[in-house]
């Protein structure tokens, strides 16, 4: 008698199966839609991780209250003050163009001819082969810098439209990314500890693993934020010294922009030397190039 190629026990085991892949399914689609908040925490609770220990130390490693602290800490002195600067990066957003413009005009009214001598002679060449350049391949430096002030200001309006259309979705994140991060304060390296249990290998190497692991992604997120933040406070200083309009607008910008590698907060402020030089104010364009350098 032929047997079957599949016993009872067997369908039972590939049904639930199926059943259970089918539920993670959904578990994750409605996840999803908390990707960013879950993300921010797990970055959150890497960069102030050393100031949680401090703080579970000195509570008497009460974990909950630890937890606590440490999450409301963070909701406070960064949460609420970068929601504050977002909000007020879009509102100078919604106004920045028509300004902009103006300055625009001004600057190239205003710009005078500076005679040329030993000390500048370097500064007239880099201005010279500025204007070249732009002249053969036909750009106007105006209109490219308008456009991508104007482009941008678009971008952040509607960015700021969404955020007040949106408030209740955006309080969702937030409850998700404080209950997350009192979670994770709380449960983190237990979570880490079982997992790396797993892990077939001796405890010795994953003890070792685990520390290089810690200490390597600890210090990228934490390096990748502290010297966005730095540039992009640095950016916005350099733009106010020149006069250009909406220098926190361009500082957040900036700061935005250095996670990007290699070219980085450079995309912010060399356009913005460069149309200095071509427009012939060459203190600005020399301040903003070795300032951002």
């Amino acid at each position: 008698m032929n047997q079957l190629p599949f016993s009872r026990e067997n369908l039972f085991k590939a049904f639930f199966f199926g059943a259970f892949l089918f539920l993670i399914y959904q578990l994750l689609r409605i996840l999803a839609a908390f990707v960013g908040p879950l993300l921010s925490a797990i970055t959150l609770v890497m960069i102030f991780h050393p100031v949680h220990r401090y703080i579970r130390r000195k509570s008497g490693k009460r974990e909950n209250m630890a937890a606590g602290v440490s999450t409301g800490l963070i909701l406070f002195i960064v949460i609420v003050p970068a929601l504050f600067f977002l909000w007020l990066v879009t509102r100078q957003a919604a106004v920045a163009y028509p300004v902009v413009q103006e300055w625009v005009m001004s600057v190239q009214t205003d710009s005078a001819p500076v005679s040329p001598s030993r000390a500048f002679s370097a500064i007239h060449k880099v201005e010279a082969v500025v204007q070249s350049f732009l002249s053969s391949w036909q750009i106007d430096s105006r209109d490219v810098f308008l456009n991508t002030v104007e482009q941008l200001s678009n971008n952040l309006s509607t960015l700021g439209t969404w955020l007040v259309k949106n408030a209740a979705f955006m309080m969702l994140n937030l409850f998700v990314m404080g209950f997350a991060l009192f979670f994770l304060f709380r449960d983190g390296e237990r979570i880490v500890r079982r997992v790396m249990d797993l892990v077939p290998m001796e405890s010795i190497h994953k003890e070792h693993i685990l520390d290089r692991l810690d200490q390597t992604l600890t210090a990228v997120v934490r390096g990748s934020f502290i010297t966005a933040v730095t540039q992009g406070i640095l950016a916005g200083i350099g733009f106010a010294v020149v006069g250009i309009p909406f220098s926190i607008l361009l500082g957040f910008c900036t700061a935005f922009l250095a996670f990007i590698p290699f070219v980085g907060a450079a995309v912010a402020w060399l356009p913005a030397s460069i149309y200095f030089f071509a427009t012939g104010s060459l203190w600005k364009g020399v301040f903003l190039l070795v300032w951002g350098a």
